[in-house]
């Protein structure tokens, strides 16, 4: 089971065509906590780049996600503990995007949210650099949906930092038929079961507009709604 950013909003800026570099995601985790961040949610769509191939920080190293996400919530603590996670935006090729339901036995059950989760750390001498990211976000994807994407083919679309400065790296993935996610995820879940566990995620939908996302009961992820409304605005004005 991989800890979820667990943070409660996260706010918007405008869409940012430059390309993406370590600075940046340097710079929204030294964002002091409560002060509005300039760099909440870029919009990295026309980018050619996305980091240097160097370790982006020690933070991640010999620790891994589950110490992070657990220390950030120990009573006392005074040190901000932000996450590295990634999602991946799945869109179907009738127009809506694939969001689902964490399981009761996962960090933050019922929640909805994205497919995704918290960036492995690298090994020993490994760097953490545009290709371990990708493959971070295609493993998530097909362990949690089924559905398999070469991590080539997906493409970076944006970035989120929420409440606790974490920062999520959002992907987007190749249009898929409708039947073909529903029949992935049936047998993606069926095969967790079989073994006895739960999958990490237990129901999704597909939602063409952020309004449908208010009929969803539970939490949301604090990015679900401006990365759907910024998502499905774009595909608007594009098929327009």
């Amino acid at each position: 089971m991989r800890a979820r950013c667990g943070s409660s909003r996260c706010s918007l800026c405008s869409p940012c065509s430059t390309p993406l570099s370590a600075a940046v995601v340097h710079s929204a985790c030294s964002t002091p906590p409560g002060r509005p961040a300039a760099d909440a949610v870029r919009n990295c769509r026309r980018s050619t780049s996305l980091l240097p191939k160097r370790r982006l920080t020690s933070r991640y190293r010999r620790t891994g996600p589950h110490r992070h996400y657990a220390l950030r919530r120990v009573p006392g603590n005074t040190v901000w503990l932000p996450s590295l996670f990634v999602n991946v935006i799945q869109p179907t090729d009738d127009g809506c995007v694939m969001v689902a339901r964490m399981s009761p036995s996962t960090a933050a059950p019922g929640r909805w949210q994205l497919p995704g989760g918290s960036v492995e750390p690298p090994g020993e001498g490994e760097m953490l650099d545009e290709g371990v990211l990708r493959r971070n976000a295609a493993r998530e994807l097909l362990e949690e949906t089924g559905l398999h994407a070469a991590p080539e083919d997906l493409s970076l679309w944006g970035v989120t930092r929420g409440k606790n400065r974490s920062i999520g790296l959002v992907y987007l993935a190749p249009p898929r038929p409708v039947a073909v996610v529903r029949e992935r995820f049936a047998a993606a879940t069926a095969a967790e079961r079989a073994k006895g566990c739960d999958p990490e995620l237990d129901l999704f939908t597909l939602v063409r507009v952020p309004d449908h996302l208010a009929a969803l009961d539970g939490p949301h992820a604090d990015y679900l709604e401006p990365v759907v409304r910024r998502y499905t605005q774009g595909s608007l004005q594009h098929d327009a």
